[in-house]
């Protein structure tokens, strides 16, 4: 099982920080600054040879079901966005849907950012919801 949890600022609308569940990852590097090396991409598929998206393999609903028992603000996203989160999201899904890759869950978080004085937030418990859910999967 492969979780990927981003604390990243990436929320628009602060006064309602939740997380994010996303579902869908997209075959498309869409960006105006430039990444680590310097590059630009701007409109530029992922994979060449991948398809336009991919589903992420994971129970979203027992997730999301899960987050609200422990009173977690979240929300469904079909966009991890244009730069590094969508890009290896798409990745983590491609590999996922590839026979024999031992990957069988996956999804990805974006994590609100922390409120003044808070060391972990909910994180934690949005760690243990998701580890849960996706074991509620394979088993």
């Amino acid at each position: 099982m492969l979780l990927r949890i981003d604390h990243s600022t990436f929320e628009t609308n602060y006064s309602h920080p939740r997380y994010r569940i996303e579902r869908i990852a997209w075959n498309l590097d869409d960006a105006e600054v430039p990444d680590n090396k310097g590059e630009v991409r701007r409109s530029q598929r992922i994979i060449e040879a991948g398809p336009q998206s991919c589903a992420a393999p994971y129970p979203h609903d027992e997730l999301a079901r899960r987050l609200e028992e422990k009173g977690l603000p979240w929300r469904f996203s079909e966009s991890a966005g244009g730069f590094l989160c969508n890009h290896v999201f798409y990745h983590l899904c491609h590999r996922a849907v590839v026979p024999g890759s031992g990957i069988e869950c996956a999804t990805f978080l974006h994590v609100p950012p922390l409120g003044e004085g808070e060391e972990t937030g909910g994180l934690v418990d949005v760690i243990g919801c998701a580890v849960d859910a996706a074991l509620s999967r394979l088993s």
